[in-house]
Parts: structure tokens; C-alpha cells; sequence
């Protein structure tokens, strides 16, 4: 894993201590390195630091590559516009924080254990000590320069905590008022566990239906569901002993209706009659069902809680990051090339 670009323009909230952390963005890749495009020039000034086109360029390879494997080359192009775009405010936003961590009450110190601790989560994402120092090499990095990142990010997630999370209050008032104007959102359909063997309509139609009857006798003689499943069914979860797990009213669209339609009218621990379809006869089993409710308040309060703290903390980061802005001179130099031209070809 590429801890330079994974991620490029993401910021992550992890529930646990409710910290909002800002993912790596490549911003202390070194000036040594050079760019894809083989240029290197600035493209945003942020305060006394800079933001160079390798920074930025190195941040948006991975995601163009992404992008390359699904999409024609002018779609790439005019999504790699947008991203441009995206990721170098990204990238400006990182330096401001970076820029706060600096400030007089501020400044910090990261222990040396925390940094060794991240620098060992690092190195597990090779298989030996050369892949590991082989990726430094390919980046350009030297394990000072990684553990400089390290200390920096580290920093960062300290400087949410003060300046975000801990600014962030949910009343139970809000919580009560979003469950009641929102409970279709807290609806859990009925379900069943279901099991399924399909005979496909081959060779031919009457065929397929001889075949579907033997297995509904030996059903009927006690065969056990999944051994015959895994034996006779066409079905893509053959090997799981036709365990499609729990499906929901509507799972399987209009095509899977009257299969659907007959699972649920089964009692757990019961098998269908043959149930035709224009994919084949089918045969259904159940061993749980579950009748659709409305989760309880007390059953929603994390889900509330978590999508409410983070609206709210979205809205604190970003008043912040305005104050930064506010504080910190920022120009943008970049000029997206036009969408037809814009490509990241290798060095």
C-alpha cells in the first residue's frame, strides 16, 4: 500500500474517542522526486510553504490509474479536471493545519514511541525489510523524512481534537427530534434466512422440471437442503449450499418475485413447493424469519448520534479551516490543463 496517495482526498471521522483525523495526502513528498509530467513548478502558496506540482501530481497518479481501469479517456480527463481541483484544496488545507500546529500555543512535541508506533504499522504493509526500504527508494523518502510525515500527521489529529471534536456537543433534545421526524429511517423490513436450489432450464424445459421433482422427493425423504444444494443447484451460491443469508422483501426485484413471495410464506425450518421462474424451477428453505419493526429510540441512539456529531463536526471543520484561511496568506497558481490535454503520463 502506497502511504503517499492512499486516500488522496479524504477526511475520516473514527468514532472511537471522536476524533476527526485528516488522512495522509502525499504533502511531504520530497522536492527530489521528480513529477510525472517531468516539470516541477508551485501551484499554491500557503502562508511561508509551498505546494508543488510533485506534491499534488504524485497525489492524483493512483486515482487517474483508478479511473483509467473503468472509464473512456475523455471521461478520465474531465474527472481528473474535478479532481485536480479537489485535491489541491485538499492539499492547501493540510498545510494550514499544518501551519496551526506550528503556532505558539500550538507547538508540540510527538513522542518518539508514537512515531515509531505508526512508522511499524508502515513497514507491516510489505512482506520483507527490502520491500519496505525499495518503496522508500521508488518515493524518493528516507525513513528521517517518512517519520518528519509521521510526526506531522500525528500532530494534525491532535489539533482536532482541540480545535473540532471536543468543540462538539449532541443534546439528547436533537437526538429525540431527528428519531421522531425521521423514522422511516429506523424501519427494518421482514427478513428470512433463505436457501436456494435452482434447476436452469437445460437442456431444455421439461427436462429441467424431471430434475427439479427428484430433488422435491428427496426433500420430502429427508434429504438435507444444503447437501442437495451443493449436489444438483444451478445456483451461484452452490458452494455455500445455496445460503443466500438475510434477504429483505424486495431483495430479489420483479424477475425473483414469486420466489421471493415464497420464502416468506414459509415457516422456519420448511421448504417450497417448485416455484417456476425464466431462470428454472427453484426451491426454497428457510431457517429464520423475522417480521419487519421500527427500531426503538434507545435502538437508533448510536446511529443518531453518529450521523448528527458529524454533521456538526463537518460544519466546526470547516469554520475553522475559514478561520485558517482568513489567517494565512493562500494563492493559487495551478492552471488546469484543458480537459483533452490533461494526462499523467510516467516519468
Amino acid at each position: 500500500m502506497n502511504v503517499s496517495s492512499k486516500n488522496w482526498c479524504t477526511v475520516v471521522c473514527n468514532r472511537a474517542g471522536a476524533v476527526l483525523a485528516v488522512v495522509l495526502l502525499a504533502a511531504w513528498l520530497p522536492a527530489q522526486v521528480p513529477p510525472p509530467s517531468g516539470r516541477v513548478s508551485t501551484v499554491a502558496k500557503v502562508g511561508n510553504d509551498t505546494i508543488t506540482s510533485i506534491e499534488l501530481e504524485r497525489v492524483l497518479a493512483p486515482y487517474q490509474q483508478q479511473l483509467a481501469e473503468r472509464l473512456p479517456p475523455e471521461e478520465v480527463a474531465r474527472e481528473m479536471t474535478r479532481a485536480r481541483r479537489d485535491a489541491l484544496k485538499q492539499l492547501i488545507d493540510r498545510k494550514l493545519l499544518m501551519a496551526a500546529t506550528k503556532e505558539k500555543d500550538q507547538e508540540m512535541t510527538m513522542p518518539e514511541i508514537e512515531i515509531d508506533k505508526k512508522l511499524d504499522e508502515y513497514r507491516a504493509r510489505y512482506a520483507t525489510p527490502e520491500d519496505f526500504q525499495a518503496f522508500l527508494d521508488q518515493q524518493g523518502l528516507t525513513k528521517d523524512e517518512l517519520r518528519t510525515s509521521i510526526s506531522d500527521d500525528l500532530k494534525v489529529k491532535i489539533l482536532f481534537q482541540d480545535k473540532v471534536a471536543r468543540r462538539v456537543t449532541v443534546l439528547p433534545g436533537e437526538l429525540h427530534d431527528y428519531y421522531k421526524l425521521h423514522l422511516d429511517e429506523f424501519t427494518q423490513p421482514a427478513q428470512v434466512h433463505m436457501y436456494q436450489i435452482l434447476i436452469k432450464n437445460k437442456p431444455d424445459n421439461k427436462t429441467a422440471l424431471l430434475r427439479a421433482r427428484e430433488v422435491l422427493k428427496e426433500l420430502k425423504a429427508g434429504g438435507n437442503f444444503q447437501q442437495l444444494a451443493r449436489q444438483y443447484s444451478d445456483d451461484p451460491k452452490r458452494t455455500q449450499g445455496g445460503d443466500w443469508g438475510l434477504v429483505s422483501e424486495g431483495f430479489f426485484g420483479e424477475d425473483m418475485a414469486p420466489v421471493e413471495q415464497a420464502a416468506f410464506k414459509l415457516h422456519p425450518g420448511e421448504f417450497s413447493g417448485i416455484v417456476p421462474t425464466r431462470y428454472g424451477f427453484h426451491l426454497v428453505y428457510i431457517d429464520r424469519k423475522r417480521a419487519g419493526r421500527v427500531l426503538t429510540e434507545a435502538e437508533a441512539y448510536d446511529d443518531i448520534h453518529a450521523k448528527l456529531f458529524n454533521q456538526k463536526m463537518t460544519a466546526v471543520y470547516e469554520e475553522y479551516l475559514q478561520h485558517l484561511r482568513d489567517k494565512y496568506y493562500v494563492e493559487v497558481l495551478d492552471q488546469p490543463a484543458p480537459a483533452a490535454d490533461f494526462s499523467l503520463s510516467d516519468p
